[in-house]
């Protein structure tokens, strides 16, 4: 049986927090940018904060919003400071 994650996005300003099935089966990703439904191609760039392996579900904090590709050239940055070595936490 292939277990899912639960995403909680958290910490946008003027937004509610979110929680969403994850279409992915692995670990979750230590960086994830998402297009937001009431905006025209603005995209939210979010950065893993803990995960709970028990119930499957990975906590994720804001970190910008803006152009798609300057969020994600933030977050590879952010990410490579955090992690320069390529592991993961």
């Amino acid at each position: 049986m292939q277990q899912r994650w639960v995403y909680q996005l958290r910490d946008c300003p003027d937004h509610e927090d979110v929680e969403t099935l994850s279409k992915q089966t692995g670990r979750p990703r230590q960086i994830l940018a998402r297009r937001r439904r009431d905006s025209d191609g603005l995209t939210d760039g979010y950065v893993l904060q803990w995960i709970d392996t028990q119930v499957h579900t990975a906590v994720y904090s804001w970190m910008q919003t803006g152009n798609p590709r300057q969020v994600t050239d933030d977050l590879l940055e952010f990410l490579t400071e955090v992690c320069p070595d390529g592991s993961t936490r």
